[in-house]
């Protein structure tokens, strides 16, 4: 499905673009004998705390934010939590507010001039 968005995002050439997926919340499929929905944390096993994320960015996107490649793949196995999504989108698309946090952005040193 991602490859097939990502394809019909490419055909987009006059536009820039991005796609983000996250998922909200892992799902135990039998793993250590587990079926589980949304167990609590404290006994959730990983398969239900550690989630997909998924960033794509169209040549003329990254151009034109001056994404830092090399930087942003030095993240691409950092631990983030689902706090670091609402600053992350924020950064990616140059959002000034108050409500950007850089800290809690995993990419944050990974922008061209603000």
């Amino acid at each position: 499905v991602l490859a097939k968005l990502i394809g019909m995002l490419e055909q987009r050439k006059q536009l820039n673009t991005a796609l983000l997926f996250v998922s909200d919340h892992g799902e135990s499929t039998g793993e250590s004998g587990y079926f589980l929905h949304g167990a609590p944390y404290a006994i959730a096993p990983n398969e239900q705390t550690q989630v997909p994320m998924f960033l794509w960015f169209s040549a003329g996107f990254k151009a034109q934010r001056a994404l830092q490649e090399t930087c942003m793949a030095t993240q691409r196995t950092a631990p983030a939590s689902h706090d670091a999504l609402f600053p992350m989108v924020l950064g990616v698309l140059d959002i000034s507010t108050a409500a950007y946090s850089p800290a809690l952005d995993p990419f944050s040193r990974c922008y061209g001039q603000r």
